[in-house]
């Protein structure tokens, strides 16, 4: 009988925001020691308050390790306040509109047999803040009128 041998090295994915001063920001999210077959990134345009980008940016990294079939997972954030809310080092308000992607996020971490979320300095997530940056400055869709062919004029 085969035992299926899992790596007890724990995934690692960096996460990062941009915050723009006008117009929208950007979410990213990268695996860096996922196996060769299996490279994933995420970025996307948001907008919304630092702590609401920063803790999607997190989902966004336990949803990749759950992609990637990871037992053990290592999520780095920048931000000590979206660490430490994932953490539950810091409490939520009552009606907080975080209060979603927070309970998201823990239920993530508990399908995890060890995961973790820490803050690390912005240098060590170049990867997830060009993802950012990049899904930042896409330009918008805008959506083309719809015309019907046999329109009255």
């Amino acid at each position: 009988m085969q035992t299926n041998r899992r790596t007890t090295k724990p995934l690692r994915v960096l996460t990062d925001a941009f915050i723009a001063d006008d117009g929208p920001s950007g979410v990213g999210a990268v695996a860096v020691n996922a196996p060769s077959a299996y490279i994933s990134s995420v970025f996307e345009q948001r907008m919304g308050p630092p702590e609401e980008l920063y803790l999607r940016a997190i989902l966004y990294g336990l949803q990749i390790g759950k992609e990637l079939g990871a037992c053990n997972i290592s999520v780095l954030c920048p931000d000590e306040t979206a660490v430490k809310i994932a953490n539950r080092e810091l409490a939520l308000e009552h009606g907080s509109p975080l209060a979603p992607l927070y309970m998201r996020i823990r239920a993530l971490i508990y399908t995890y047999a060890q995961a973790e979320v820490r803050a690390v300095p912005r240098s060590r997530v170049k990867h997830a803040r060009s993802l950012a940056l990049s899904a930042s400055r896409m330009p918008i869709r805008r959506a083309n009128p719809q015309y019907e062919l046999f329109a009255a004029r």
